[in-house]
């Protein structure tokens, strides 16, 4: 097997993180097959797309275009090419360009006229909660464009199997985890993510940059924090390596989502958010970001076995309170995978929350993956009758899909994913090779589309550019 060199431009190999798996927990989304990663997977250079990319992968020039906007020219990441390796899958889009929005802010972003960063929230499940599938993708595009910042950080750790990729973050004293799949709090109020954490004097929750060794995350320049407001809730102080930067009352008439933004010089830093009073606090994340160049951020809601139905526990009011501070150009659901029981609620349910996402982010792209493949032998038949509704979901929908269990190889590809040290045992979930193989095959896909439409649209991000 041999890796085609493409052109995304990646440095040298990089180190990634640590290669353990997440307990045997509902699956996530699968995707492609990309060159088998050492065991400390690495950023591969680009490459030269193979027989199957498709001639769009490089636009022409327009003799149309002022000289100050010439077409884009779209560089591939690198997948693996060989006799072993299923070939790319394409997206598809239902609707009537899906995508375009967010294609013509990457656009920018490429050409340098963007004036924001290029925002993309990923939803999964188990798969995700170890930020393999995500975290990739983060390295992938701000190696290349930049390193924007990580992202958002639940506040909450329900499982000792969720932590992400180039951050540091955890909880210390008295807390209590929540998420809406295994431990519910009973009400709606969690915001996008699904986990919260609630804290009583002295407890607390950080987030940092990352260690030296890190390829990306090593520099923040705003926090920003979400949390819970509620009626008889109490107050948190913000302190910024070690200094109080802001206390923060948390009581309201009403539940709501509160927010405070820490600006700090860019650079690495550590936040706390310690309750200061015997009445407890509910935080729910924060999103560390850089100013400056835009490029790409990628927030990542893994949460363990999240299937449909929990995930529709959230407060579509506080869900739209957080879009309005974090606005998206692209959701994908990597969901599905635990729907397998709950297929009959799941259209409905799906349906409404893709409405109130676009009610709420009108411009924003919506992606939806099948799940992964699952069976340690051939296909478990649930999985492939979720495969096929999440398939429908995209049509009636009318979001564009990419089917991640075809992109694996279809039929039992699980298995062969478990002989090639891209799973662990229980032939459900992915280890850090595979979930970099996935994000490199899901990336390589958006970049198709993002040449096609560059080949229909020369000027795509030249708004900017003509100005005087």
């Amino acid at each position: 097997m041999r890796l085609a060199r493409a052109p995304f431009g990646l440095a040298a190999a990089l180190a990634a993180c640590s290669t353990a798996a997440p307990p045997p927990a509902p699956p996530g989304p699968p995707t492609t097959t990309a060159a088998p990663l050492a065991a400390t997977a690495k950023l591969a250079p680009v490459t030269t797309a193979a027989a199957s990319t498709p001639a769009a992968a490089t636009a022409t020039p327009s003799t149309t275009t002022s000289a100050r906007c010439e077409p884009l020219r779209p560089e591939l990441p690198s997948i693996a090419s060989g006799p072993d390796e299923p070939p790319p899958e394409p997206l598809q889009d239902f609707g009537t360009g899906t995508l375009d929005p967010f294609y013509e802010h990457v656009a920018a972003v490429l050409r340098g006229t963007a004036e924001d960063h290029v925002r993309i929230g990923v939803y999964g499940d188990s798969n995700m909660t170890m930020d393999f599938i995500t975290g990739r993708m983060r390295r992938v595009l701000q190696v290349r464009h930049g390193d924007a910042g990580h992202g958002f950080v639940a506040a909450g750790q329900p499982w000792s199997h969720y932590r992400h990729m180039d951050v540091l973050h955890g909880t210390r004293g008295g807390v209590q985890p929540y998420a809406c799949s295994t431990d519910p709090t009973g009400d709606r109020s969690y915001g996008l993510g699904c986990i919260v954490v609630e804290a009583g004097s002295g407890g607390r929750s950080f987030f940092a940059t990352a260690e030296a060794s890190a390829p990306i995350g090593q520099a923040v320049s705003r926090f920003d924090v979400f949390y819970v407001k509620r009626k008889g809730y109490g107050r948190f102080e913000a302190r910024v390596d070690g200094v109080t930067r802001a206390t923060v009352d948390t009581a309201a008439a009403e539940d709501e989502l509160g927010f405070e933004r820490i600006e700090v010089d860019d650079g690495p830093h550590r936040l706390e958010l310690v309750a200061t009073t015997a009445a407890r606090v509910r935080l729910v994340g924060a999103a560390l970001e850089r100013t400056g160049k835009p490029s790409f951020v990628v927030d990542s809601f893994g949460v363990g076995s999240l299937n449909t139905q929990a995930q529709s526990r959230r407060s579509p009011e506080l869900n739209r309170q957080m879009y309005a501070r974090r606005p998206y150009d692209l959701l994908i659901y990597m969901t599905g995978a635990n729907d397998l029981f709950t297929l009959d609620v799941t259209p409905s349910l799906l349906g409404e929350m893709i409405a109130a996402d676009r009610r709420a982010l009108p411009h924003v792209a919506v992606l939806l993956v099948t799940p992964a493949d699952r069976g340690a032998g051939v296909s478990f038949p649930k999985t492939l009758e979720a495969v096929k509704q999440r398939r429908e979901l995209a049509r009636a929908n009318a979001t564009a899909l990419w089917d991640m269990w075809q992109a694996m190889g279809g039929m039992s590809s699980m298995s062969r994913f478990r002989l090639r040290d891209l799973s662990i045992e229980d032939a459900t979930h992915f280890n850090e090779k595979g979930g970099a193989w996935i994000a490199d095959r899901l990336v390589y896909a958006l970049w198709q589309g993002l040449a096609r439409y560059l080949e229909a649209h020369p000027r795509a991000g030249c708004e900017r550019a003509d100005a005087p």
